[in-house]
């Protein structure tokens, strides 16, 4: 291995328990600062599928007079 990557193998090595904790939460920020897409997604798919629904429940309905 390069001098390089056996400086870094020796650095995470020597990481401890509360550096590990710092890289999850940022991890963690990051992940859900990243997501700020997916509630105007899941709000346009619920939209979907209760007017879908709607339209199925009166061609049902429309069907059976």
């Amino acid at each position: 291995m390069s001098t390089k990557a056996t400086q870094l193998l020796e650095q995470t090595s020597d990481m401890g328990l509360a550096d590990l904790k710092l890289y999850c939460l940022n991890i963690t920020s990051f992940t859900v600062a990243s997501f700020d897409w997916l509630e105007p997604s899941l709000k346009i798919l619920l939209l979907l599928l209760t007017i879908g629904y709607t339209a199925n429940k009166w061609w049902k309905l429309k069907q059976d007079k």
